[in-house]
């Protein structure tokens, strides 16, 4: 990453060399130097520079410093005299920015480098002043001017990194997620009460059920309406959150439907005070890992899509109300346990662990939770980060309804920025060979079995995730993944609606995230 803090009197030019912060390596060298206004380089100036790992002291130009990887922000300082240059490079959180305070008025500009697609570097420029000059090569940046110097940062092996710049007024979004350029069209209200039509049937559905209960003595044997008055149909407690989620989704996206007025009947007999207190009882009573993760990443799913219905109707705000004890009940459960888990559990089915913290991450922002977005970001980080020629050739596995490799690129996709995943994913990325595997859709040779139809949802899921993956993809295999979409949809789409009920009470979920849902919200 290239960044320039531009200030009447002096500033700060900090150079990384490479713009990955998951290469694999503990340290990353960056180049300070302090040049005038003029853009002169000023030397002698003592520069301290500090993040949460350790501190590093020398007088200005510092080349090479190598700066230990950390969280934490990196904090620049350096002075001569009466004259001070300060900056933070703000650790990845909500937006990769830079900010500097300088004398005399501030100006802030970030360059970023891309591997393949020049692309600007969007943030908040509410406060800043006019900028007379910039620096830039090779970019054309979205909505705003540029001027070339004819200077071409290297990149690691010498040839040019292109360096885009975005610096327009009222620009204040970094890193938003490519929109896929994929078919199947948006959900249209047809597709959506037909998924409504499903869902209201399975919620109402007590029996069969499978039930996954601990039993701490006699008194403990139940029915499921009993042990959790909630989510007690659907065959089973996550199919039954999760087709709530398809629910509250598709009255968000039509609200004057037909099936509107049965699905507010529905939310509103179900999602009551009084039945959610009963299932965080229930959770309470010494069962820690009880659905955990896929349960609980659909929960907090399922209150994130209430927190966006309600902003649109507030008759959904007594649902959202409800049900907001128990997602965060599952949250700080998530804090607790991710520290933990120092291994990711990496199956197709419901012990994975990426799915469940893709779903999460949706909660995560629609509530601005700052502790478990970090809390997931860390532990993808550590799990994933050095993660080398995923082994795709070993999946599917018969009763797998995820793409486990998939699901990671995804994760990282949602934890890295721009421009680190487009480091990690080259190195992730599996063989020839491998890939071909995730771009042909998975037959299944039996539908009415409760683990081969698992292999519908697997081709459900992979195009939901190649979809939030298609932009940030090299432009040579987006022709290939594009058609992969389709071909997954066609050959699996029809057994979210039509079939037996060991798949038609979860599917239509899944074939809602591949419609509606690749780019979050």
């Amino acid at each position: 990453m290239r960044v320039a803090l531009l200030g009447a009197t002096v500033a700060l030019a900090l150079l990384g060399s490479g713009c990955a912060t998951m290469t694999g390596e503990s340290t990353q060298r960056v180049s300070i130097v302090a040049v005038d206004a003029q853009e002169q380089p000023m030397p002698g100036m003592r520069c301290r520079v500090l993040n949460g790992a350790a501190e590093y002291v020398g007088d200005s130009p510092m080349h090479d410093v190598p700066v230990r990887r950390s969280a934490s922000d990196l904090k620049i300082e350096c002075r001569q005299g009466t004259l001070l240059a300060r900056g933070t490079a703000i650790s990845r959180g909500g937006l990769s920015v830079l900010q500097g305070v300088l004398p005399g008025g501030t100006v802030l500009i970030m360059f970023d480098h891309t591997r393949t697609r020049p692309r600007s570097a969007c943030v908040p420029a509410s406060t800043w002043c006019s900028i007379a000059r910039v620096r830039a090569a090779n970019c054309r940046p979205r909505r705003a001017p540029r001027r070339s110097t004819g200077r071409s940062p290297q990149k690691r092996g010498g040839a040019p990194m292109p360096m885009c710049i975005g610096y327009r007024r009222g620009m204040n979004r970094a890193d938003a997620p490519p929109r896929s350029r994929s078919v199947p069209a948006p959900l249209d209200a047809d597709t959506a009460a037909r998924f409504v039509h499903v869902a209201l049937a399975n919620v109402g559905c007590e029996y069969p059920f499978h039930l996954s209960h601990l039993m701490r003595d006699a008194a403990d044997l139940a029915a499921p309406r009993a042990l959790y008055p909630v989510f007690f149909g659907s065959y089973d407690w996550h199919s039954c959150v999760h087709m709530h989620w398809t629910l509250a989704r598709c009255l968000r996206r039509f609200p004057q439907a037909d099936f509107a007025a049965s699905v507010r009947v529905h939310l509103d007999t179900r999602l009551t005070a009084k039945a959610v207190a009963q299932e965080i009882a229930y959770f309470s009573a010494q069962r820690a890992s009880f659905e955990r993760p896929y349960g609980w990443g659909w929960l907090l799913k399922l209150q994130a899509e209430l927190v966006a219905l309600a902003a649109q109707d507030a008759r959904a705000a007594p649902w959202r109300d409800a049900l907001a004890p128990l997602a965060h009940h599952l949250a700080d459960r998530l804090i607790d346990f991710l520290p933990r888990a120092d291994f990711a559990v990496r199956t197709g089915s419901h012990g994975n662990s990426a799915f469940a913290l893709l779903l999460a991450l949706d909660y995560a922002a629609a509530l601005q939770h700052r502790a478990l977005a970090q809390a997931i970001s860390a532990r993808a980080q550590r799990w994933f980060g050095a993660d080398r020629r995923y082994p795709a050739g070993f999946e599917p596995s018969g009763d797998d309804f995820l793409s486990a490799g998939l699901c990671e690129a995804r994760l990282m996709q949602r934890v890295l920025d721009g421009c680190d995943y487009a480091d990690w994913w080259p190195a992730f990325k599996p063989a020839t060979e491998g890939l071909q595997r995730w771009l042909a859709p998975v037959p299944v040779s039996d539908p009415e079995d409760p683990k081969i139809v698992h292999l519908h949802g697997l081709n459900l899921s992979r195009a939901w995730c190649w979809r939030g993956l298609i932009g940030a993809l090299p432009d040579a295999l987006q022709p290939a993944v594009d058609a992969a979409i389709a071909a997954h949809l066609e050959h699996s789409l029809p057994a979210a609606t039509a079939g037996h009920y060991v798949g038609t009470h979860w599917l239509a979920s899944f074939a809602l995230l591949a419609i509606d849902d690749a780019v979050p919200a």
